[in-house]
């Protein structure tokens, strides 16, 4: 089964309060920052599209790449003249152009939970980037989540059609620095009082500073800096969500 298969259909509901117009202007403002006359941005792990929807709106061109087809099912929804989407795997995809700016937001990176995932990840992504680019990401961050260790989450959404009630139940490997992440999402469908239970299994990796220095830099990129999420202030142990930067190495 494919990431997301059958998640995909209520993924929208369960991150309905998720800010994105405020992660936008993050995002942007780093981009600003970093590469202030980037036009072109590839958004890898575009999900449903609405970041890359944000951005086009705000004149750049993207193309929104997603591993799941049925989430490019929603994020085709979106297409404009500036907004293209395509299938494919940070690990390996090929789209026979550059970029200004690469972003890959809602933790792409801590899925790539095995050393050769991540060394396979920065590869494309240098492969893909102009020489003046930015690679903008976000991941966990491992002194944030030995601190605040995870545990069992109960979340409930509902909008006009469905309520929906979801528990995540966490398996750390603190050895692996990777966390199973157990989602169990009950659907109610209000009109037909039709019931369903969706189970999935999430991998996730936290990362430490030190190694991602590695990794980049084995590729090819160097990083320009590393903030706390949603701030340009540097991360601490209070930190569950670091936004890294990198530039090719000149």
């Amino acid at each position: 089964m494919s990431q997301f298969f059958d998640y995909s259909k209520y993924y929208n509901l369960l991150y309905k309060d998720k800010d994105y117009s405020g992660e936008i202007n993050y995002v942007e403002s780093l981009i600003r920052r970093f590469h202030p006359s980037a036009k072109s941005i590839l958004d890898i792990g575009c999900g449903t599209g609405i970041h890359a929807s944000l951005l086009a709106d705000r004149g750049y061109t993207i193309h929104g790449m997603d591993l799941s087809n049925e989430m490019l099912t929603l994020a085709n929804q979106k297409r404009k003249s500036n907004l293209t989407f395509s299938q494919g795997n940070i690990q390996n995809f090929k789209l026979n152009r550059k970029f200004d700016v690469i972003t890959s937001l809602f933790h792409v990176m801590s899925y790539q939970t095995s050393n050769e995932a991540v060394a396979l990840s920065f590869q494309s992504v240098f492969d893909h980037l102009d020489d003046e680019g930015v690679f903008i990401f976000d991941c966990w961050y491992g002194p944030g989540v030995l601190l605040d260790l995870p545990k069992v989450r109960i979340k409930r959404m509902e909008d006009e059609r469905l309520k929906v009630l979801r528990i995540t139940e966490p398996l750390m490997d603190i050895n692996r620095s990777t966390v199973e992440v157990n989602f169990e999402v009950n659907v109610f469908e209000k009109q037909t009082e039709e019931r369903q239970t969706v189970s999935e299994k999430h991998f996730m990796r936290y990362f430490f500073q030190n190694e991602l220095y590695l990794f980049a830099e084995a590729a090819g990129l160097s990083i320009a800096d590393i903030y706390a999420w949603l701030s340009e202030t540097k991360p601490n142990d209070s930190s569950w969500y670091i936004t890294v930067i990198c530039r090719k190495i000149k």
